[in-house]
């Protein structure tokens, strides 16, 4: 012990003599902190607290990767002039010191974590911030993606630096570094598997993995990843170290050590090819991707124009769930109450096809069932007129909510649960050149016409939040048009008689943006000569952007719910009122998309762009001057006459007799 702890003294003293060591990470922290604070204190008000750490840790991720490989190959360089190895492989105890330079250099690392922790945590004090209430996620991602990375890079830097000797290394150390940040995508180019990549990259593989409603959402896929790193640098350093002695060795214990380094390296690059660590849950992009080429499919066997809709021939009198949520997925018993209306053979419910049923009964009968696409079919006991069917129910939403193991979004219009009826899920709009992109499939508002009791339980490590009363731990219960289940690094607030679930950094900009939000609102309806719609009670701000649509609309509005966008007061801090004010967001949110429609199109599309140039007198020559559908055609070409004529009071008397006659068609009248 006495020995290791003079090696420990002995390399530490050469670390802490590292002047650029030392230097290059004083330099990063205060570029971090001051860039930082700049962006606190922006004029315009760009960045909250989150905002700028999402911006700051990406560039930290790969700086520390960097620190650590260039100070790893400096530390064997000098032992390689001082011929250090030498004089110290005559002394005893020279077989530890490896794991006392390790000890050193984790303690180095170790320092560094401590004063980023403090410059982070310390910049959201003096700022205010409510992430300080969720602090050790914060210092969780700083061990995860910071600490590991240059601890690990250090170890691969000084392993470079026994074996290359010459001024090579600092090409290859360029070459490394590239191999481990989120620009490693070179490596495909060689063939090599796309796991293989994913588990080199020490960066975000989810850029950035600060999102709001999720917090910073370090998994245990993300820690495992940077595990890996480690250990791979360890592994090298023990066969380079023992590579180094192989000319004492006899050609038997040659062969071996020869012989353990290629399976090792087998058997990782097995690990790696099989075991994908960018879970499919995770990735917003590809889960979109599968439900609208899935719905394009299903719009060509059922084109829009035709009707998708049939009542259902019964009635729901309740809805008991009993949900258990397992990181991606979710099992969940679902007792229905059922009371038909006339003979029925069979019970039509709506469910979105990524959850499949596992067994369905009535009492201690077994009951058949059929499931194609979102069409779920059960057999009904032809002399019951009242029953309660139980359901047992496993799956994940897909791309018309969020399941991870670190956040849940179950909005009450999506059927994650069974919706009585055979209706049409979502509707894909395909690509024209008056949007010059693809939108994804959008779903449409499943809610139930009539409102029904739920009584709902959820088991989750997570704290949930549901329109419905809370009436214990993760339990609820009320009469509602459907149930919303939210999950993730959220607060509860109650301002104006309105309910609030936000993230922490942005619970209090909610109220600033509601006067404006119900002004627009009053002012489309009067305009259009209908009914205004005030703001539901209860306001989510959820991440609409991977879910329903949520691309191209900020928010969506249910019978007793508004969903916020939570991307947007992130991208338009300080500036979020005047741009959900917005007719072009207004129309569809609130006139239109907050009932169940069938080929809807463009038409709320087209709608808010003459909205606009009548009333805004913005331009929508992007849009009239493309192929439209002639049902649209005729109407916007006689409103844009009138207007162009300086007949504004009938090319306004138009535009609203279009209106009521586009909505009149609506299928579902889910009015409020």
């Amino acid at each position: 012990m006495n020995v290791f702890a003079a090696l420990f003294r002995m390399e530490w003293r050469l670390f802490r003599r590292d002047l650029f060591l030392w230097l290059a990470q004083i330099f990063l922290l205060l570029y971090y902190t001051g860039a930082g604070w700049y962006y606190y204190r922006y004029p315009d008000g760009t960045f909250d607290a989150g905002g700028m750490f999402k911006l700051m840790s990406y560039w930290l991720s790969m700086g520390v990767v960097m620190i650590g490989l260039l100070a790893g190959v400096l530390s064997a360089r000098r032992e390689h002039v001082a011929h250090f190895d030498e004089i110290m492989s005559s002394l005893p105890g020279d077989a530890l010191r490896p794991f006392a330079k390790l000890l050193a250099w984790a303690t180095v690392v170790l320092i560094f974590f401590l004063s980023a922790s403090v410059a982070t945590l310390g910049l959201q004090w003096l700022e205010n911030s409510s992430l300080l209430r969720y602090w050790s996620d914060t210092v969780s991602y700083l061990a995860v993606f910071w600490v590991l990375p240059q601890l690990s890079a250090g170890i691969l830097g000084y392993v470079l630096g026994m074996l290359v000797t010459s001024n090579w290394i600092y090409p290859l150390i360029l070459l490394v570094w590239l191999t481990l940040t989120p620009y490693n995508g070179w490596l495909e180019w060689f063939r090599l598997p796309h796991a293989l990549t994913l588990w080199l990259n020490q960066g975000e593989i989810v850029y950035p993995v600060y999102i709001s409603y999720e917090g910073l959402a370090v998994n245990a896929v993300d820690f495992w990843r940077h595990i890996f790193l480690l250990l791979l640098s360890l592994s090298l350093l023990a066969v380079s170290l023992l590579i180094r002695r192989l000319r004492d060795r006899t050609w038997k214990e040659r062969i071996g050590l020869i012989t353990y380094a290629v399976l090792f390296f087998v058997g990782m690059l097995a690990l790696v090819v099989k075991v994908n660590p960018y879970p499919e849950g995770e990735n917003v992009a590809l889960l979109g991707g599968v439900d609208m080429r899935y719905y394009e499919t299903m719009q060509q066997r059922s084109p829009l124009g035709s009707s998708y809709a049939r009542l259902p021939s019964f009635s729901v009198q309740q809805v008991v769930l009993d949900v258990e949520h397992q990181g991606y997925r979710m099992t969940y018993t679902a007792e229905l109450g059922i009371q038909t209306r006339g003979d029925v053979d069979w019970l039509e419910f709506t469910l979105y096809h990524g959850y499949t049923v596992q067994e369905a009964k009535i009492g201690e009968q077994s009951l058949p069932w059929e499931q194609e696409g979102d069409l779920l079919r059960i057999k009904w006991p032809g002399e019951k007129k009242e029953g309660s069917i139980v359901l047992r129910v496993e799956g994940s939403p897909g791309s018309g909510g969020v399941l991870k193991p670190q956040a849940i979004y179950l909005p009450s219009g999506f059927p994650w649960y069974p919706v009585p009826g055979k209706w049409r899920v979502a509707e894909s709009i395909y690509t024209q050149p008056a949007f010059g992109y693809q939108i994804p499939s959008l779903f449409l508002n499943l809610e139930l016409e009539e409102p029904t009791y739920f009584n709902i339980s959820v088991s989750s490590p997570l704290k949930i939040y549901s329109n419905l009363s809370e009436t214990g731990a993760n339990a609820f219960r009320g009469t509602a048009s459907g149930p919303t289940l939210l999950a993730g690094k959220l607060v509860e607030a109650r301002v104006n008689g309105f309910r609030i679930v936000a993230p922490p950094d942005q619970i209090n900009r909610v109220p600033a943006v509601l006067a404006p939000l119900q002004e627009s609102i009053k002012r489309a309806g009067g305009r259009l000569g209908t009914s205004t719609y005030p703001i539901p009670s209860n306001i989510f701000v959820t991440p609409l952007y991977s879910a329903q649509g949520g691309l191209n609309f900020p928010f969506r509005v249910y019978h007793d719910e508004l969903h916020l966008d939570e991307g947007i007061f992130r991208i338009y801090y300080g500036r979020e009122g005047d741009y959900l004010a917005q007719s072009r967001d207004i129309l569809p949110a609130f006139y239109w998309y907050n009932r169940y429609r069938e080929s809807d199109g463009y038409a709320p599309f087209f709608l808010a762009a003459v909205y606009e140039q009548i009333y805004d007198k913005t331009s929508l020559s992007s849009y009239v001057d493309q192929p439209m559908p002639t049902t649209y055609q005729k109407a916007v070409q006689e409103i844009l006459l009138l207007e162009r004529e300086g007949k504004r009071d009938e090319a306004k008397e138009k535009l609203s007799a279009w209106y009521k006659s586009l909505t009149k068609a609506a299928t579902g009248g889910l009015e409020q």
